[in-house]
């Protein structure tokens, strides 16, 4: 999903947006998996050139969706997920330093914690 065509971000460039995954725990959170997993493959048989999309999950979330790990650059961190103040912790330190390394314009939080500060909208 990732093109050199102008889009809406300045400069030209594709509008980098990171989605933050990390209280995906493939196979636990039911329904809020399957209609975020669903959402993203609409979003990739879109192909918009104006967009790219980087997804930020556990280390499990590619295995479990090898589709869209093959559709979208997949950033996993280094937790099963299953302990939510270890969650929440990786959502306040791990995941801002991730999304500003990366320089991500725009994070959308399919669940879980929205991180204090900058880096990204």
């Amino acid at each position: 999903m990732t093109s050199a065509n102008a889009g809406p971000a300045s400069g030209g460039n594709p509008l980098h947006v990171g989605v933050n995954l990390l209280w995906l725990v493939p196979g636990v959170v039911g329904g809020s998996e399957e209609y975020t997993t669903r959402a993203l493959r609409a979003l990739a048989d879109r192909d918009d050139p104006g967009l790219r999309v980087t997804l930020f999950a556990l280390g499990q979330f590619a295995e479990a969706h090898p589709d869209l790990a093959e559709r979208f650059t997949v950033v996993a961190a280094d937790s099963d997920g299953h302990h939510r103040a270890e969650r929440v912790a990786r959502e306040s330190t791990w995941l801002p330093r991730a999304l500003a390394d990366r320089g991500v314009d725009l994070v959308h939080h399919a669940g879980g914690v929205v991180p204090p500060g900058p880096p990204a909208r």
